[in-house]
């Protein structure tokens, strides 16, 4: 099972759909999802994950933005895009206890 907690809906993960700031991502047990991102970010979700795109803002043109994501618990396996390149703390992934600040770079996050 995957899915994606939208305003309180659940929709199903489908190839090509569109994902919005304050979407959180769902894998039961068997669950798993891959996730490209507009700046060539790419996440790999793993199973029983819960996983929140807080905010997600990127600028075509400079190539400039920002991202951070928070896990709840679970896997999250990042390689990270141009956002992380393009300035000190562009991006952050939170958790319960810590704060990581990207800058581009390959790396998995684990909550358990």
């Amino acid at each position: 099972m995957a899915s994606v907690d939208r305003g309180g809906r659940h929709l199903p993960v489908t190839p090509g759909v569109q994902l919005e700031p304050g979407d959180v991502l769902v894998t039961g047990r068997d669950g798993r999802m891959g996730i490209a991102f507009i700046d060539e970010t790419r996440m790999a979700v793993g199973p029983n994950s819960r996983i929140a795109l807080t905010n997600f803002q990127y600028d075509r043109t400079r190539q400039t933005g920002s991202f951070l994501t928070s896990v709840d618990r679970g896997s999250l396996g990042v390689v990270s895009g141009r956002i992380a390149k393009s300035g000190r703390d562009a991006m952050k992934v939170r958790t319960p206890t810590s704060m990581l600040g990207v800058r581009g770079t390959r790396f998995v996050v684990e909550v358990h």
